[in-house]
């Protein structure tokens, strides 16, 4: 791997290129989650990819530049509450080795209360790629 660190973690917001509301179990009504990832260490531009899935399934792949030997960048899966359930993702690098992979949770709804979800069904791209300039 070109990169000496990899930090990550699985947040509901980025504030100033940083994670905010972190977590690894998030209520079912989160709209929103994101993972960020710090790579330190490459000496040349590279890319990682976020690969996001559900229980077994693999939702997206994200590509995301890598364009400095500090960098931060994250991806994010919207309407996550209509995707409750396991999820991990996996951080690769160009080669597609793992690096590091976090795991996180949305909850399913409790016992006793009903949840009314509605599911936008022009939601077809399930990560988006929003990258520090």
């Amino acid at each position: 791997s070109p990169f000496t660190s990899i930090e990550t973690a699985v947040c509901t917001g980025i504030t100033d290129r940083m994670p905010s509301g972190e977590g690894t179990v998030f209520p079912l009504n989160t709209d929103t989650v994101y993972v960020w990832t710090k790579l330190i260490g490459a000496t040349d531009t590279t890319e990682i990819k976020h690969v996001w899935y559900h229980g077994d399934q693999e939702i997206a792949t994200v590509e995301l530049p890598v364009r400095s030997p500090s960098w931060r960048t994250w991806s994010y899966k919207s309407a996550i509450k209509d995707w409750a359930g396991n999820w991990e993702v996996k951080i690769e690098d160009a080669q597609g080795n793992i690096l590091k992979s976090v795991k996180f949770t949305i909850a399913s709804s409790s016992a006793g209360k009903t949840e009314t979800v509605e599911s936008p069904a022009s939601d077809t791209s399930h990560a988006e790629p929003d990258s520090t300039r």
